[in-house]
């Protein structure tokens, strides 16, 4: 029922006023030559040169993923959440895709869990985000080239170089009735790019082994440094306690000591 002073009404405001919301608030932040990162419930391409994350209340696990890669393709930083699971087990799974997405969030104000609420993985979920803070000097790294290059931080395989997806004999139907169906059988919705130098294949609940695609150049793992493949699909069984994740051959991972918060620049 709204109408704003421009003439629009509501209903396209509605895909704007987030848009708006950042683009304002991000001025009051720059007027005191200060740095925000913020969270938001309404965006779109037009807000990728903010620095602010979009996320919603969906929470099908397997399609945080590919919300996460297709925000990518224009530019927008959509991140999942850990808000709540059945088992200890989906608990875990979704706190490892969490701190491989562009904000570690736990959002609990309506389920109460917490990082401790399955004591069986509790001391995983401690080690996990301690990872994240030990990368935080990689994470400022790639935000580093999102700010002045444009690059997106996390993004679909299809955009990383080296990357092919033979799919064309998984093709069942006819073309001419559909010639979206060889692309969307080529479509990898799985495992996504988080940074220049890392590879991410989330496992799900239930999931042991799982497939994953490599582009071409050397491949190693991330925890280990073991080799891992070159240009080719590989089947990995990490444990419980682990999220896949391969480092490209000469990328350089820097780390720092895991803190419980961010490191603070002192003023001069």
């Amino acid at each position: 029922m709204a109408r704003f002073p421009g003439g629009l009404t509501g209903e396209p405001m509605r895909q704007t006023y987030g848009v708006l919301a950042m683009r304002y608030s991000l001025d009051m932040f720059r007027q005191k030559n200060e740095r925000t990162y913020g969270l938001v419930r309404a965006s779109n391409a037009g807000a990728n040169t903010f620095p602010y994350v979009i996320y919603n209340d969906y929470y099908n696990h397997e399609d945080f993923i590919t919300a996460l890669i297709n925000s990518g393709y224009i530019g927008v930083l959509w991140t999942p959440e850990a808000r709540a699971s059945k088992t200890s087990e989906e608990w875990l799974r979704r706190f490892q895709t969490v701190i491989f997405s562009p904000m570690a969030m736990i959002n609990a104000w309506s389920s109460g869990t917490k990082p401790w609420s399955y004591p069986d993985v509790a001391e995983q979920v401690k080690e996990l985000a301690l990872l994240r803070m030990q990368m935080m000097p990689y994470w400022y790294s790639e935000f580093a080239k999102y700010r002045f290059e444009g690059t997106p931080v996390f993004r679909g395989m299809s955009l990383e170089p080296g990357f092919e997806v033979n799919a064309v004999s998984a093709v069942k139907g006819n073309l001419d009735d559909n010639p979206y169906l060889e692309a969307t059988t080529k479509e990898v919705k799985d495992q996504y790019m988080a940074g220049e130098y890392l590879l991410v294949a989330p496992l799900f609940t239930g999931q042991q082994t799982r497939k994953v695609i490599l582009p071409k150049g050397k491949w190693f793992d991330f925890y280990t440094g073991a080799y891992a493949g070159d240009g080719e699909i590989i089947t990995v069984t990490p444990g419980l306690d682990k999220i896949p994740v391969f480092v490209k051959d000469g990328g350089i991972i820097p780390m720092m000591e895991a803190k419980l918060h961010a490191p603070v620049k002192e003023k001069k």
